[in-house]
């Protein structure tokens, strides 16, 4: 294990990508601080890292950066992680005044700031990009014209952080213009803006992320790219087992795609195949570390760590020690919890069988927040045992009084 004796990085953000951050830093040796304002994400569990209670990223904005400056009282500057999209926005914003303690790597802050939003996101990335479905912006003060593209529709945020704590998953999905009415009423009531995107019909299988990291000179160091095989919930949601893959066309196209916004740091890209046309239509940027970072890393390819070698040595220093083993395609990362979560139902309907559930995890090199080296944020994650068994409970017919 190599072990580094400064500087220390920091996460911001416990819930699972920052915690797999963290542990993918502490594995390595690397003195690892993580902070976050939800005392309740499962990283605060964790055997890695020194965990602090800090203030919130929009509703203390200057609390949080007075707070990070203090808590790094040495002359060296640490290596710092954002791990959620308020982090990033709150790093970005406030980057001036962070540059002071703290090494990072992102794009500018106009582009950084485009990218975040969904609306502009969408503006920009068409410069770059031709096959991108149709959308529609709609604020929360608006009405909705009646000439709109054919349903089903994919109603998302503008803004994720305004989303995540009022609502499940990444958005809704309108099969006909009543549902859509009934759930624009609920979105607007909570002055949210909205995307409406035109669905790209096929299953999950057919969405494939590219995740990248950009070093401080501009170039794509690192590539890893896989495939959804289920996700939750099942329509739009986070992908709860993945495959690695390899996408020639795609992978160039997510680079070329980068390097046209001047990138820097980590990226997720995503594409969906659309069978209608045999294209790959482009769906979204994310701008951070994202959620199954510790599939890589299972493989030898601990994106975490190659940044903090980027800003602490530069690239011949990045490219001299990093830990490469070959990538190997068809292996899996699976988030056990939400993935079982989805399953229920479709095991109780005989849709399928815990066997075959069981089967599907073959080839799997991550259980994503169970490890045996780390085991409590699972256990607390499942209430220590009790998710599992109350879901055992549901399949058989029996209910708990938290279901009736």
């Amino acid at each position: 294990m190599n072990s580094y004796k400064n500087p220390s990085a920091v996460v911001l953000g416990l819930f699972e990508t920052g915690l797999f951050t963290m542990r993918a830093l502490c594995r390595r040796g690397i003195i690892t601080y993580g902070y976050d304002y939800k005392k309740d994400n499962s990283g605060f569990k964790s055997k890695y890292g020194i965990k602090v209670v800090c203030p919130h990223p929009v509703e203390e904005e200057d609390n949080l950066v007075s707070f990070l400056l203090n808590e790094n009282p040495d002359e060296t500057k640490r290596v710092l992680y954002p791990a959620s999209d308020e982090y990033v926005d709150f790093v970005s914003r406030n980057r001036k005044r962070l540059e002071e303690k703290y090494l990072f790597n992102m794009p500018d802050e106009p582009t950084m700031g485009a990218i975040l939003s969904k609306d502009s996101q969408n503006e920009l990335v068409k410069n770059y990009e031709e096959n991108i479905p149709c959308t529609v912006i709609l604020k929360h003060d608006e009405l909705l014209s009646d000439e709109i593209f054919e349903f089903p529709i994919f109603v998302k945020p503008v803004v994720q952080n305004t989303w995540t704590s009022q609502f499940n998953g990444k958005g809704f999905l309108a099969k006909d213009k009543a549902e859509l009415d009934n759930e624009l009423k609920l979105i607007q009531s909570k002055s949210i803006d909205v995307i409406l995107q035109e669905v790209i019909p096929g299953p999950c299988t057919n969405n494939i992320e590219i995740g990248c990291y950009f070093d401080k000179t501009g170039e794509c160091i690192e590539v890893f790219s896989y495939m959804k095989l289920r996700q939750y919930p099942s329509d739009f949601g986070v992908g709860t087992i993945v495959m690695h893959t390899h996408i020639d066309e795609l992978e160039t196209r997510a680079v070329r795609l980068l390097k046209s916004l001047n990138w820097r740091g980590f990226a997720n890209v995503e594409y969906k195949l659309n069978p209608k046309t045999g294209k790959y239509m482009f769906i979204e940027i994310n701008a951070r570390v994202w959620q199954q970072i510790s599939h890589p890393e299972e493989l030898g390819i601990n994106f975490p760590v190659l940044q903090y070698e980027d800003l602490i040595g530069g690239l011949s220093y990045c490219k001299e020690n990093n830990m490469k083993s070959g990538k190997k395609e068809n292996t899996k990362w699976v988030n056990i919890v939400s993935d079982l979560n989805g399953l229920m139902k479709e095991i109780k309907s005989k849709k399928t069988s815990i066997p075959e559930v069981i089967k599907s995890y073959g080839n799997t090199v991550s259980f994503g927040l169970f490890t045996f080296d780390d085991p409590k944020p699972f256990l607390y994650e499942i209430k220590y045992g009790w998710v599992f068994i109350r879901g055992l409970m549901k399949i058989i017919g029996i209910e708990t009084e938290d279901q009736k």
